[in-house]
């Protein structure tokens, strides 16, 4: 897969079986089964789960460290300067 195809969900350095639970997380959070999409998380290696989104990461009951809150800072930002741009 191209990388301008890949979503948080195909981390190149995981394997097919990480971006299959990353993907199940993903859906369960559509569907607003959050319990269902932490119970998925936490049963995954600490690596797997760095990659989920801070923001899935707090909708689905997580609690950010202070490298998840920076990184939750900066998807912000720039999701505000894209709007902007538009």
């Amino acid at each position: 897969m191209s990388n301008e195809n890949r979503d948080w969900t195909e981390p190149k350095h995981l394997d097919d079986m990480d971006w299959a639970t990353l993907k199940r997380i993903q859906q369960l959070h559509r569907e607003g089964k959050m319990e269902e999409a932490m119970a998925a998380a936490r049963s995954t290696d600490t690596i797997v789960r760095e990659e989920i989104p801070p923001q899935i990461w707090l909708d689905i009951g997580g609690t950010l460290t202070p490298t998840g809150l920076e990184k939750l800072r900066k998807s912000r930002n720039t999701r505000q300067s894209r709007s902007k741009d538009r």
